[in-house]
């Protein structure tokens, strides 16, 4: 973690509060280990192998690494614990769908990740729901991905650790569909931006859905999915929360398969059914 990131960081419960750090390790300009102090309601949020741990108390608290790290550092054991926003016996993680034969033979060739071009150089951008392939000058998911990618931080998209407007761009990518309550993540992320809100998420009504559903296979059986979303109810969602936005269908999937059946998209009325994703766009 870089020392800069406590400009922009704040406690998950309070997001305008100040974070105390206390730095165990460090080299160069990476903080390695070391605690973070939120002044207003006293939690703890370690740094752990360079990543901070901004995650709800209940996760944080039967994390393993923040086990590990209070049990070798007992002066910051007392963890408080004033919020369950998960099941018991739920762990955050990546969950793979396995496709048959023939999805993988369709999904073979690939184009390029299209996703990028939404990310600018020149913009200070966060990217939520990173995963593997991390976008944004700063990168945050709810499990650590195989490869850390730079300016990462742990934490979850419905209480997301950052102070207001700081962003020119908040992204998230399939991420909607997975919050218990979307629409308090919408308010979120346009709080913490101040120029735009892009939000990219899975068209319910796109016709490879019901090939997912003939093979019992795909994202429709993903345990981690509580939503399904049209073009229509996202974007009521949006403006009923008071905010103007632009709602499309599109395709976004790298397999060429997908994009040429999206070209399909152009005919009247049926045409969305052969556009994989949606994409909402708020401007503040």
């Amino acid at each position: 973690m870089k020392e800069g990131l406590l400009e922009i960081i704040s406690c998950p419960y309070n997001e305008e509060s100040h974070l105390e750090m206390k730095v165990k390790k460090k080299e160069n300009d990476e903080i390695i280990e070391g605690v973070l102090i939120c002044k207003k309601c006293e939690r703890i949020f370690p740094i752990i192998r360079e990543v901070p741990y901004l995650m709800p108390d209940d996760l944080k608290s039967k994390n393993k690494d923040v086990i590990e790290f209070l049990s070798q550092n007992k002066e910051y054991k007392t963890m408080d614990q004033h919020h369950c926003t998960t099941d018991a016996d739920w762990k955050p993680g990546l969950r793979r769908w396995e496709p048959d034969f023939f999805t993988r033979c369709l999904t073979r060739f690939q184009m390029r990740d299209s996703s990028k071009l939404f990310f600018s150089a020149d913009s200070f951008s966060l990217d939520i729901g990173c995963g593997e392939v991390a976008r944004g000058t700063i990168n945050i998911d709810l499990y650590l991905p195989a490869k850390i990618p730079k300016n990462f931080i742990l934490a979850s998209a419905e209480l997301l650790p950052f102070k207001s407007n700081v962003f020119d761009v908040v992204f998230s990518s399939y991420v909607i569909e997975h919050c218990l309550n979307p629409a308090h993540f919408v308010q979120d992320q346009v709080r913490c931006s101040r120029d735009k809100v892009i939000i990219i998420t899975d068209n319910s009504e796109w016709i490879g859905d019901y090939w997912f559903r003939l093979t019992g296979n795909g994202r429709i059986f993903h345990d981690e999915h509580y939503y399904r979303w049209t073009v229509e109810y996202l974007g009521n969602l949006i403006r009923r929360l008071g905010y103007e936005t632009k709602v499309e269908a599109c395709n976004l999937s790298p397999t060429y398969v997908v994009a040429i059946l999206s070209r399909l998209g152009r005919i009247p009325r049926i045409g969305i059914v052969f556009y994989r994703d949606i994409k909402a766009e708020i401007l503040k």
